[in-house]
């Protein structure tokens, strides 16, 4: 577990240790929980090794993170001898939202409704492709980001809103165009061409290529090309004597780009 972010792991045959280590690697914290998962019909019992290191609200926290993939579970943390330390709520949430909002909708305004929410519908349609790439390609963090903002469009399919489904697919796509990947990073660079300010606000990309890169050797292989091609963009830019703020942020991405690529076989014949 960290700040921002929430690593659950999982495996049927794998020791607690392993997936603990798993779960670290990909944290932002060293608090955490390890034990052993039990799922009982719409229930999760979660037996913890060590009640003093489990996190608070841990069980709450757990029943968020299923509850953003569609699996509205209640969570109970118990520990080795079955003492119940932590209940994480039986109630569907979602379900009551949906009631409460459905009983103030005019019948006579539905036909309209649902019309709206069919355009909303397509154009989520038609980012289908490129969000299953980016979910496969995406850092753990990002992938989350990109799951709650999904859920949040299919929560507001559910409740036939089409103006909070509109501002999910409008996150969706943002989120889509920023996820690391050679595809992504020279789309980006394509945009703002040799225009200093435009490249200057690629520095969310090129932070998450960097960190990405420097734990991932597989994936710098895959986007070597794309972040070298950022690093030239950048130099090239500095050459046009931009403002010292905008200056400022070039020279902060081609710095990073240069320490992430430096480890890739091929950045001493470059």
């Amino acid at each position: 577990m960290g700040k921002d972010d929430f690593i659950f792991k999982v495996h049927r045959l794998k020791k607690t240790s392993v997936m603990r280590r798993l779960a670290k690697t990909e944290g932002a914290g060293v608090k955490g929980a390890v034990g052993v998962l039990r799922v009982k019909g719409k229930q999760i019992e979660l037996e913890v090794d060590d009640p003093e290191a489990t996190p608070p609200n841990f069980a709450k926290r757990i029943r968020k993170f299923l509850s953003l993939r569609g699996h509205i579970l209640k969570v109970c943390v118990v520990s080795a001898t079955g003492e119940l330390l932590e209940e994480g709520g039986d109630d569907d949430a979602d379900e009551l939202a949906k009631k409460n909002i459905t009983q103030h909708i005019d019948p006579s305004a539905l036909v309209e409704l649902d019309a709206d929410l069919e355009k909303v519908s397509k154009k989520f349609k038609a980012l289908t492709g490129a969000l299953k790439k980016s979910l496969k390609s995406a850092p753990p963090v990002h992938r989350e980001k990109l799951m709650v903002a999904v859920n949040y469009y299919q929560q507001a399919i559910a409740l036939k809103s089409p103006k909070r489904a509109m501002q999910a697919v409008k996150v969706v796509k943002k989120l889509i165009a920023c996820t690391p990947s050679g595809e992504n990073t020279r789309g980006q660079l394509a945009k703002a061409g040799s225009d200093p300010v435009k490249l200057s606000k690629l520095k969310g990309l090129a932070t998450t290529l960097s960190a990405r890169a420097a734990t991932d050797p597989a994936f710098l292989d895959r986007n070597y090309k794309g972040m070298q091609a950022m690093r030239s963009a950048m130099r090239n830019a500095l050459t046009q004597k931009p403002s010292p703020e905008v200056a400022q942020l070039l020279r902060e991405i081609k710095s990073g780009m240069d320490m992430a690529v430096a480890s890739h076989p091929k950045a001493g014949e470059d």
